[in-house]
Formats: structure tokens, sequence, C-alpha cells
């Protein structure tokens, strides 16, 4: 160290150069995660898509970095200062971004993470659907119900009530069936949701003459429709009357011979 004799002027060089140390033939690798979707100058970069994700990518230069993978994004406060250790801090393609200052080729692989879903949303987050599934568009399916109009002949498309409100679904014989309360006599109604998600397809129900809900298609809805009806009328003493008038003579005939009793038993109560 040189001793500075007054009056004189004694200056220190400091080198901070940064380099990575490697074995001959090394190349660095970096494992990252980013957004999804990013844009580099407002075209998209290639290597933040889903479809590239996983994939190893070997980069040159830090141009070539950046165009793939876009700039690093570090969050900020409302105020513009740095948020240190924020969830979403692209640390990984920052330290990529660095090193390729100081070296000629990187390997680089994007893990399939999107950190942007990370970000508050006043929007419920949601994943995508499994491959396989089905959507039930309530609001402008048919559901297909027909009744047969005797009066006109043919069939009468029914509206059914369609129950998305798990609080008017109960579980009868572990099926979920709508409340007694919904609906009225001779309606339709059917149930896509409960309580236990258990639905794997809509259930149609017919309130029937009780006020109860009948699934469609079981022994219960079978009960509750007629299938043969007469068009002849009985215009003579109802089932009850008749009951009533063969209970009186039989007191009557308590005590009476077997011949008094085919005399005075009346024809009504000979079945």
């Amino acid at each position: 160290m040189a001793s500075l004799v007054s009056p004189g002027l004694s200056i220190t060089i400091i080198d901070d150069s940064q380099y990575i140390s490697s074995g001959v033939g090394t190349v660095p690798f970096v494992l990252m995660a980013t957004a999804q979707d990013k844009t580099f100058q407002g075209s998209s970069a290639a290597y933040t898509s889903k479809a590239n994700a996983g994939q190893l990518l070997a980069v040159t230069s830090q141009r070539d970095l950046i165009t793939s993978f876009g700039y690093p994004s570090f969050q900020l406060s409302s105020a513009g200062t740095p948020l240190n250790g924020y969830e979403t801090n692209e640390y990984g393609l920052m330290a990529a971004y660095s090193a390729m200052g100081v070296c000629n080729k990187m390997f680089v692989i994007r893990a399939d993470i999107d950190l942007a879903q990370l970000e508050g949303t006043a929007v419920r987050p949601i994943g995508l659907p499994a491959n396989g599934l089905y959507w039930l568009d309530t609001a402008t399916t048919a559901w297909g119900i027909y009744e047969w109009n005797t009066v006109t002949q043919s069939f009468t498309n029914r509206v059914p009530t369609i129950i998305t409100d798990t609080t008017q679904v109960t579980v009868i014989a572990n099926i979920p069936t709508p409340l007694q309360s919904v609906g009225s006599i001779g309606s339709y109604a059917v149930v896509v949701s409960d309580a236990t998600n258990a639905i794997t397809m809509p259930i149609l129900f017919y309130k029937g003459p009780d006020n109860n809900w009948v699934q469609i298609g079981s022994t219960a809805w079978q009960n509750d429709w007629v299938t043969v009806a007469g068009t002849a009328s009985f215009a003579g003493p109802s089932p009850l009357t008749t009951w009533l008038h063969c209970m009186r003579q039989a007191r009557q005939l308590t005590g009476k011979s077997l011949s008094q009793l085919v005399r005075q038993t009346p024809p009504s109560c000979w079945d």
C-alpha cells in the first residue's frame, strides 16, 4: 500500500467485477418461474406460453433471453418502492439476465407456474376444467318433458323449475330432492346442484297429487299417473254410502238364521 506524504494524493482501485466460476466446458442452468403469456415490445414472449413450459431452451445473449421470456418483473408499492421478497417477483429471470452479462451461453427452463395467478383480484379465481367435463346451459336447455293433451290430441312441452339453490334441496333415500315448499302440484323440477356436490347429471322430478316430489321414472312416479281412464260414470251411491249401509244391515242381522241372512242382506253387500 502506498504511503501518503503530505501534501499529496493517494488513489485506491477496487475491482468489483463479477465472474462465473466454472470448469472447462460447463454451461450454467437456471430453472425459473414467471408470469404466463408475457409480451416483449408488443409481441408475445414465446417461451412464457403454457405450451412451452418445461421446455429446455439454450440462450446465447441477454437479448435472446428477454425476447423469449420478457423483462424481469418486480412489484412496486403504491409509493413506487420495490417490494423485496414479493411472491411474484421474477428473481430467476433476473438471475439469468445478470449471468448472461458475463457468459455467452446458458440453459433455461420455465416451470409450468403462472406467477400472475398470485396477484390479488376482485374476481373469484377459478381453475381450468378437466378434460371430458360437460357444461350444462340451464338457460337454453329444453329438457324434453312432454305431456299428452287429450283435448288437443298432441304433446305439450312442459318447462320445469331449475333448482340451483342448495337450500331448496333435501336428501331423501340418498337422492337430492326438491323441498315440498317448492313448486305446485302437477309441476316439474330439475335439480342440478346439491350441498354435497354428489349430482353428476340433472335429476327430473314431478310433483304428485299428494304434494310430494317423485323422481321421474321411479315406481312412485308411475303410481301418480293414471295409465287408463274410463269414460263412463257411476250414478249410484258412493262406496262410502254403500259400506255404511252394509254395516247397518250387519248390525240388524245379528242372531238371525242363515235363510234369514240371505233374504234380508241387500244385494249391494254380497260382493
